[in-house]
């Protein structure tokens, strides 16, 4: 029937799965309806077959990551029409448009088995999507591309019939369900899981070569060095992601065939079971070449790094002994500089030493000076002389006696000045002896110079 069919899959007469959210299925659906789907130029393949397989819908896309060929409508009249179980929509909706490879989408199978009552027949439903390698014919970008596929059946054993969706097919798996389908007419009847071996077998002639080709790839690792490396394993570890995901929908076909031979609605499996043994083997060994592959990259890689990491600390090694050596030069210039600050010390201290006799000899030169200083001699009891000279800002007093012991004169000498308002006191005491001749004119020069 097709009542109410725009308001699939809430309008679906057959039980429920426990987990089924039919109107979540039903919003999802409509919300993202214009990603999936297009109006224009509706193309339906039907595939028909024999007595076990009456009709098989074909739907397609123009290329990977384009809309389906179909308008929303069609879609759900189809749906209703079968009798298709929400589930099947986690797999339309793994398709669409998408903009890049890394986009989410679902992997997985889904599946329902009713062993059948008074009222109802025994059927099950069952459904998934696989990923498979394929090359392709790009003149530039990656040599291979990952495709999708989605297949659906409906068998009901009374009836011995089976309606099957395919979304996007291979064109090896199109081509031999088509082939098998042809070859099973006028035949008894056949176990009904046996097209899922057909068809997970066509998807996977690839894999041994995509998985050569990963292999060239690593061996140029080393090469490029890190430039395509991580990149590579992304690669490695997502060629793993799907073979789990294909396993699992081998395993998934292993359970139903043994729950329909346990249910007792239906012989002969045992051939099938052969064939997905067999099939499952293949993705084991595919796995475990990945995977080894997928050990190797990470050895090289760290490999590299360990490179890399070694000739960083070449570098660092280097500009430390740069710098140590740096340190050693500047240790020697501050010694340096501290010998010649002895040096300088040392000879300020001279100098200033020489300032002392040099001041001294300056102010006896003053003894010798023209009659322009006022002088006046003063008395004393003591046999001494004392003069006191007088000029602008200053007062200088010298005191003579003559030493009882010894030949000379002991002078003494008391300096008082008073410059811009601050007084200077200084006072020396000098042995000159008698016969020291000092010349007039280079006294008064240092006299000069020390008042200044």
């Amino acid at each position: 029937e097709l009542r109410n069919w725009t308001s699939y899959p809430k309008t679906l007469t057959i039980p429920s799965l426990l987990g089924e959210d039919r109107d979540f299925y039903h919003r999802r659906l409509l919300e993202d309806a214009s990603r999936l789907f297009k109006d224009v130029h509706e193309e339906i393949e039907v595939i028909c077959g024999g007595r076990d397989d009456a009709a098989c819908s074909v739907i397609k896309q123009a290329y990977t990551w384009d809309q389906f060929a179909v308008g929303l409508g069609t879609l759900q009249m189809i749906l209703t029409f079968h009798q298709i179980f929400a589930p099947f929509l986690d797999c339309v909706h793994s398709f669409g448009i998408k903009i890049s490879e890394n986009d989410e989408s679902w992997n997985g199978y889904r599946k329902s088995l009713q062993a059948g009552t008074d009222d109802q027949e025994a059927y099950y439903e069952f459904c998934y999507t696989v990923r498979y390698v394929i090359p392709n014919e790009r003149p530039s970008g990656p040599a291979w591309s990952i495709r999708r596929s989605a297949v659906y059946q409906q068998y009901r054993f009374r009836e011995r019939l089976s309606k099957w969706i395919l979304l996007q097919p291979s064109i090896d798996a199109h081509r031999r369900f088509t082939e098998v389908q042809a070859q099973s007419k006028g035949k008894e009847q056949e176990h009904p899981m046996r097209y899922h071996v057909v068809f997970l077998f066509s998807t996977a002639v690839f894999w041994k070569d995509y998985i050569m080709h990963l292999r060239s790839d690593l061996e140029q690792l080393v090469r490029v060095l890190l430039k395509r490396g991580q990149n590579l394993r992304q690669r490695l570890l997502k060629a793993v992601t799907l073979l789990d995901a294909s396993l699992e929908v081998a395993r998934a076909c292993v359970t139903q065939c043994r729950e329909i031979e346990r249910l007792g609605l239906s012989d002969a499996s045992q051939a099938v079971l052969d064939e997905l043994e067999v099939y499952i083997s293949q993705m084991m060994s595919h796995k475990d070449i990945v995977t080894s592959l997928l050990e190797h990259s990470r050895g090289t890689m760290e490999l590299l790094f360990k490179i890399l990491e070694f000739r960083n600390s070449e570098n660092i090694g280097r500009n430390a002994a740069a710098l140590h050596k740096d340190v050693g030069l500047l240790r020697d210039v501050a010694f340096q500089s501290k010998e010649e600050g002895k040096a300088i010390t040392k000879l300020a201290q001279q100098n200033r030493s020489d300032t002392r006799s040099l001041k001294a000899l300056s102010i006896l030169g003053t003894l010798y000076l023209p009659a322009t200083f006022m002088a006046r001699r003063k008395k004393h009891s003591q046999p001494r002389e004392i003069f006191e000279i007088v000029m602008d800002n200053w007062v200088l007093q010298v005191d003579f006696y003559i030493k009882r012991k010894g030949m000379g004169k002991l002078i003494n000498i008391l300096f008082d000045s008073d410059v811009r308002g601050v007084r200077t006191l200084a006072f020396k005491q000098f042995l000159v002896p008698s016969s020291m001749v000092i010349l007039r004119s280079k006294m008064t020069e240092q006299l000069q110079s020390l008042m200044v």
